[in-house]
């Protein structure tokens, strides 16, 4: 380990609080998410295969992906990733990973779900046992409105002014993440390196046929 990363297996075998757990939660759902949207998928959730970068749980790399392009299959893929997701992090909530299944977790959801924080039990609960698809950091994101909308309307204020503050941290939040994650997985420039790749490509073939269109019109003109 080189001081600046270290695995999620290692990590969760210090001592957290629910606190620190759900922000990295939520830091590595908003990665999820991100990945999705440029058209990858995880294919592996072991803790091994998940990096925290820079001492920090704001900046999470997964260390297996793949692209996808056919969307019907991302939105498979995308459905999967995030059950998966949400079954690693209810197992480290309640340190049974090592022996969690799907079935023990389905049979025994309320006793396991106890370790999770209350405010969050309702979302494990929607994508592990109803099939929901819901990212946890939307949850999230549509928790805070609620609590924006409760203490606005305590405070007397308009809707207007509500809707442009949820703006303002939507817009703020999704900004960031995507910076953080195009240095990490620098896909943005992979796509734009391939685009590179292929105009170099491009620009001979194209001007060699123009070379031999303008030799095939100077032929025609002779012979005419």
């Amino acid at each position: 380990m080189d001081g600046k990363s270290i695995k999620l297996l290692d990590y969760i075998n210090y001592v957290h609080s629910d606190d620190d757990y759900r922000k990295l939660f939520i830091n590595m759902d908003k990665t999820l998410k991100y990945l999705h949207e440029n058209g990858y998928y995880v294919i592996s959730f072991q803790p091994i295969d998940i990096s925290l970068l820079n001492n920090t749980n704001n900046e999470i790399k997964y260390e297996k992906i793949v692209k996808e392009n056919n969307l019907a299959d991302l939105e498979k893929f995308k459905e999967k990733n995030i059950y998966m997701l949400s079954f690693l992090q209810v197992g480290i909530y309640s340190k049974t990973l090592d022996k969690l299944t799907p079935d023990m977790l389905y049979d025994n959801f309320d006793a396991i779900a106890s370790f999770v924080p209350v405010s969050d039990v309702a979302y494990y609960r929607g994508v592990l046992l109803r099939n929901s698809h819901l990212y946890f950091s939307d949850y999230e994101n549509q928790r805070a409105s609620k609590e924006i909308e409760n203490y606005s309307d305590l405070n007397g204020e308009n809707s207007n002014s509500i809707d442009g503050k949820r703006h303002v941290l939507s817009n703020g939040h999704n900004l960031l993440n995507n910076a953080v994650n195009d240095k990490i997985y620098n896909i943005k420039n992979s796509v734009n390196g391939e685009n590179a790749f292929i105009s170099v490509l491009l620009f001979p073939t194209v001007l060699l046929f123009l070379i031999i269109i303008f030799i095939i019109i100077n032929i025609l003109c002779v012979v005419l």
